[in-house]
């Protein structure tokens, strides 16, 4: 299968980029017709998933499995399934979106090219990339998702145990318990992350340079597009432009004092009650500067 190839080495490029080790590699060895050879083997598991794939990364939705394969470059272990689904493109996207929230991953870059679309994550030394190719001749969508690297997940206290102290005072920031009477702490400390109009926010999550804020409102995801692109605009902010995914829309923002990621999409159930509510995920991460 060649629709992936893109997602592995967009992935390990950036995991190799930010150890500062080594050079991601050229557009014209990314794209080859066969395997990537990453150290010496890769792995094949035909119609199964990879040994070592985590628990919380699930597989599309009655697709089928194709293959996994699992290898290492340089120390660092990558692992990836094919898969095949009668869903659209989008519908991938969205799922997996989905499934990451609250695992600290931040959209580092998402694409459409040729029918591809490719949506790239990152947490500290982990990278999880999505590509979705529809082929509609045949009327299927080819998977891939790929992890690269390792992630080791903040301690949680034993179940009976005593609840950790809160790191911050009741000023309504992130990892304050919760307000009382009813009052509502203001999510938006940061003048580059300024809650939408009308929303209701979240309390915000802080983790590893990054803070996310999500929120949800009954204006439609091109209205939420329009707020955000006039504000980082007005703000000095560099856009790389909308991608629509059919049921979400994306873009990031990249400013002098961080890399602002974000999404608008269909609320799922749990997320926000009522017909027609938007969910936006707005994702700053101060690490990544654009200027």
């Amino acid at each position: 299968m060649t629709f992936g190839r893109f997602a592995i080495f967009a992935a390990l490029a950036l995991m190799l980029c930010v150890a500062a080790c080594h050079k991601a590699p050229k557009p014209s060895t990314a794209l080859t017709p066969s395997h990537p050879k990453l150290d010496k083997d890769i792995k094949v598991s035909p119609g199964k998933l990879p040994e070592a794939w985590p628990d919380w990364l699930s597989t599309y939705p009655k697709a089928q499995i194709v293959e996994g394969r699992s290898s290492m470059n340089s120390g660092v272990p990558v692992l990836a399934c094919d898969m095949r689904t009668a869903d659209d493109s989008s519908k991938v996207l969205d799922f997996y979106g989905n499934l990451i929230i609250g695992k600290n991953f931040a959209v580092v870059s998402s694409s459409q090219v040729a029918g591809e679309a490719v949506t790239v994550y990152r947490r500290e030394n982990q990278s999880l990339s999505i590509s979705a190719h529809r082929s509609k001749m045949v009327g299927q969508t080819d998977v891939e998702v790929t992890l690269v690297g390792t992630y080791d997940a903040p301690a949680t206290p034993p179940v009976g145990g005593s609840t950790p102290p809160s790191r911050s005072d009741s000023s309504g920031t992130a990892g304050a318990p919760p307000p009382q009477g009813g009052e509502q702490p203001d999510p938006s400390a940061n003048p580059d992350m300024p809650i939408y109009p009308g929303s209701q926010p979240e309390r915000p999550q802080a983790q590893a340079g990054q803070l996310l804020l999500r929120m949800t409102t009954s204006d439609t995801k091109e209205k939420v597009l329009d707020f955000y692109e006039k504000f980082y605009k007005d703000h000095g902010f560099k856009s790389t432009g909308r991608m629509n995914t059919g049921q979400q829309l994306s873009s990031t923002f990249q400013g002098p004092d961080g890399t602002v990621y974000l999404t608008a999409g269909n609320a799922t159930l749990g997320q926000a009650s009522g017909k027609g509510s938007t969910l936006i995920n707005l994702v700053l991460n101060t690490k990544i500067k654009g200027y």
